[in-house]
């Protein structure tokens, strides 16, 4: 329930929602990029993407848990999935993050 009522607060745009999507370009290092970005009534914000060579989806973690604002809206990030695929000579680490909603995120 819990879940539900925050993910109702992000679909009316309750919040400072812009300013935290932005953080995650903002901490996301060269190689990083975002495919996807859904919310969830049962996971949340659910980010997927993709990384190349020496960038880690562990370090966007780390990243955005160190972030205070974007956290002030995220009760928790979990790793979904991390896979490697080789695409032609590079290395293509393909992940998902789901970031359980806060239950009353600060504004």
């Amino acid at each position: 329930r819990a879940q539900e009522a925050a993910f109702q607060r992000v679909a009316k745009g309750e919040g400072l929602w812009a300013k935290r999507l932005n953080t995650l370009s903002d901490v996301a290092e060269d190689g990083v990029w975002f495919s996807e970005l859904t919310l969830d009534p049962e996971k949340g914000l659910v980010i997927r993407g993709s990384a190349i060579e020496e960038a880690n989806p562990t370090q966007l973690v780390q990243s955005l848990e160190a972030d205070k604002e974007f956290m002030s809206a995220i009760k928790e990030i979990k790793i979904e999935s991390i896979k490697r695929v080789q695409d032609g000579d590079i290395e293509v680490t393909n992940f998902t993050l789901n970031c359980a909603l806060a239950e009353t995120p600060q504004p």
